[in-house]
């Protein structure tokens, strides 16, 4: 099984830090990089439900989203 930090777009991660910032990147498709992980001010969410071999394991991911007030 390869490692969490193997997997995935090193293209897409440079796109996500240096151009689009958000405050949360969600994915699902890389099923080694299941759970939640923050680098700075962005959070990553993989919610991949099934492992490498397509076994459905993984719990749902919840993400409560606040609302800030402008006042």
């Amino acid at each position: 099984m390869r490692r969490r930090d193997d997997v995935g777009c090193p293209v897409l991660l440079d796109t996500i830090l240096n151009r689009v910032k958000p405050a949360l990147h969600v994915s699902g498709h890389i099923h080694e990089g299941y759970g939640v992980s923050r680098q700075g001010d962005i959070y990553f969410v993989n919610a991949s439900s099934m492992n490498y071999r397509y076994d459905l394991v993984n719990q749902p991911v919840v993400v409560d989203l606040i609302k800030e007030s402008n006042n």
